[in-house]
């Protein structure tokens, strides 16, 4: 699958070099494909990993406001596109914690690319705070929002809720479902709660030391 993507970007890119708009456009979509695929081939094997306890945790210190920082970074594309406006919130005495740090970065990537798509002409949020030994994450959007069923079913696999009102989102449904499962195996937990057309939060609370074990998460 690297090979497909990457040999289609070569092509993508002497195509557009010598002009040929009239394949262009085929040759992106092949790539776009593709990269879909992959991502959906990595999101099953992780959760296989995360099921199978063959998931090995790697801690490192880990600055959390400048994880998060780093994270609302990369996600900010997609809040411009979706013309929302992005709040960052880290309380300066958090310090360092110890923590898998990937693992971490994914969470929290899922959670905020996951409000910013269903949230428009909106306001995304995202806190850090400490409480005691607990590390507590909110990522608070004030999108579409779930009803009670899409709740129950949040964080199942394959499941997608009703996507009638943002035409263009994609995925597969696995990103929730694998945010959970890191959270248990991250020695954490993960809360939602939301209301149609106001919006919805997600809490993620985990330790501020993660016990360097092979973990399974149910």
């Amino acid at each position: 699958m690297n090979a497909i993507i990457g040999f289609s970007e070569l092509i993508y890119d002497e195509a557009s070099e010598q002009g040929l708009q009239s394949i262009v456009a085929d040759i992106l979509k092949i790539s776009r494909s593709g990269s879909h695929l992959l991502t959906l081939i990595n999101e099953i094997m992780d959760i296989s990993r995360i099921e199978s306890g063959k998931a090995e945790l790697s801690v490192e210190e880990i600055e959390i406001c400048a994880l998060l920082k780093e994270v609302a970074e990369a996600v900010e594309p997609l809040i411009q596109k979706q013309c929302n406006r992005l709040q960052f919130i880290c309380e300066d005495n958090i310090g360092l914690i110890q923590n898998d740090y990937q693992r971490l970065r994914q969470i929290l990537f899922n959670l905020l690319s996951n409000a910013a798509k269903f949230t428009s002409n909106g306001m995304v949020t995202i806190r850090a705070e400490a409480l005691g030994n607990m590390i507590r994450v909110e990522v608070e959007d004030n999108g579409v929002g779930m009803s009670e069923e899409q709740l129950e079913r949040i964080f199942e696999e394959f499941y997608q809720g009703d996507q009638s009102s943002l035409a263009d989102s994609e995925g597969a449904g696995l990103g929730l479902a694998i945010t959970k499962r890191l959270c248990f195996l991250l020695q954490g937990a993960i809360e939602v709660s939301s209301e149609p057309g106001k919006g919805t939060r997600f809490v993620v609370s985990f330790p501020r030391v993660v016990r360097p074990v092979f973990a399974m998460a149910n």
